[in-house]
């Protein structure tokens, strides 16, 4: 039977690589479909033209009367990519966890209703089960929302993340300028492990590649993607040389000594700097070599700015 993939988030920077990598590995051998609250953002259209079906519906509304329950049911998946939509809380430390828990359970409680959906791979974060020991909400969620996956009757695989490489064209997350990059990391000397969107895509494409009616390779196994471990000053090296920068690049923090004093105002965010910069993503050899497996060429960090083409600033 052909595969029915269901993507979440397929307008955004997690789902849009997964539907590249899924409409590149499949082609049309199967049909895919994407989860979008506005069928005429530029992102849906852009699916839409590329042959991806579109299912209307917002996995945060929880009113009865939602339609997205009776729209994925119409769709019959049986295949899903599956994320949580994350927000920092501000002032009140994991203050959208209940919401974010509740949204992916909800989504579960559909897909299972379904009665069609075979296998989910899902996006954790790396380090979620060292969240309640820092004292991160916001990565305890995740761990939370992989229990529940992984209690339901469906096959499922854990993709867990370390910082995304497209954050550094989020202007609330990074930014790059010709002059600058600005990142995550507290300071240019920090080192933190780094992975594209476009692997998570290549990833879950293995996946689902490898995966029938009857056997599913990687059900069962959680694995951390992670591509490179970098620090802020190398990782300007790097955009130096792709955009041909004559000047030194600076490298700029999102999170500097004035806002990380500050954590009152937005404690999930500090106390989630302060991991990285104390204990850092649990990434080890072996993990490295399960990431390999399913992405046997992950993009470098040039290959990523490479990618962006004219969204560099000129």
């Amino acid at each position: 039977m052909s595969k029915r993939i269901l993507i979440f988030g397929a307008t955004g920077k997690q789902g849009g690589a997964v539907a590249r990598e899924l409409l590149s590995a499949f082609g049309g051998s199967a049909t895919l479909y994407a989860v979008t609250r506005n069928s005429t953002s530029p992102a849906a259209q852009k699916l839409e033209q590329q042959g991806v079906n579109l299912v209307i519906g917002d996995m945060e509304d929880a009113r009865p009367e939602s339609t997205l329950k009776a729209a994925i049911a119409d769709a019959k998946p049986t295949h899903v990519f599956l994320m949580s939509n994350e927000k920092v809380g501000t002032f009140s430390k994991g203050s959208f966890c209940t919401q974010e828990l509740a949204a992916a359970n909800r989504m579960l409680d559909f897909l299972e209703a379904c009665g069609t959906v075979q296998y989910i791979a899902m996006s954790s974060v790396a380090g979620c089960h060292q969240g309640a020991r820092y004292s991160m909400p916001n990565f305890k969620v995740k761990e939370d929302i992989e229990a529940a996956l992984k209690s339901r009757g469906m096959k499922w695989t854990v993709l867990r993340l370390v910082t995304l490489m497209d954050n550094f064209v989020d202007k609330e997350l990074g930014g790059l300028t010709r002059t600058s990059v600005t990142g995550l990391a507290n300071n240019s000397a920090m080192e933190m492990w780094y992975v594209s969107c476009r692997d998570l895509g290549v990833a879950v494409a293995t996946c689902f590649a490898k995966s029938s009616d009857t056997s599913c390779e990687y059900h069962g196994k959680t694995i951390n993607l992670a591509s490179q471990k970098l620090s802020g000053a190398e990782i300007c090296s790097a955009y130096a040389k792709v955009i041909g920068a004559e000047a030194k690049v600076k490298y700029t923090p999102v999170m500097g000594p004035c806002l990380m004093s500050m954590g009152f105002i937005m404690p999930d965010f500090v106390a989630m700097h302060r991991y990285w910069e104390k204990v850092g993503y649990p990434i080890e050899a072996p993990d490295q070599e399960d990431f390999k497996e399913l992405v046997p060429e992950p993009w470098t960090i040039e290959d990523y700015f490479r990618s962006l083409g004219d969204r560099i600033p000129m």
